[in-house]
């Protein structure tokens, strides 16, 4: 069975930011981890302060692409464009079928969940 299409659309905008917020996180974690050994890095590899340095401009340029604009020759894959397609696509009947445990399979806590159903069916009770 497929996904329908809204879903489809969704999801073609969610994982490129999906995937480039993983990108984002592995180099943290790499710059992390040399940081941690950089002496004994250092002095048995001597290049190895380069890898730091790659690791940290990834991540910088990673972040930069998630909040970067769209313009309409290059339509970009933002977290920008995700909020502006959330806007006009959620409506009042998708929000009050939103359940606080899909947003737990998405890894959110389950007071984040809670607090954030909460409060997307709050911003709909007042229209």
């Amino acid at each position: 069975m497929s996904d329908p299409p809204e879903l489809d659309e969704f999801r073609a905008l969610l994982d490129p930011i999906w995937f480039n917020t993983y990108w984002v996180k592995n180099a943290l974690e790499l710059y992390e981890g040399v940081s941690k050994h950089a002496e004994e890095l250092n002095t048995n590899y001597a290049h190895f302060f380069l890898v730091q340095k790659f690791a940290l401009d990834s991540a910088v340029l990673g972040i930069c692409k998630l909040f970067d604009k769209s313009n309409p020759q290059y339509q970009k894959d933002t977290i920008s464009e995700l909020f502006a397609y959330l806007k006009i696509h959620f409506t009042k009947a998708y929000v009050f079928r939103l359940k606080t445990e899909t947003l737990m399979g998405l890894g959110v806590s389950e007071q984040d969940a809670t607090g954030l159903a909460a409060g997307l069916r709050a911003a709909f009770d007042d229209t």
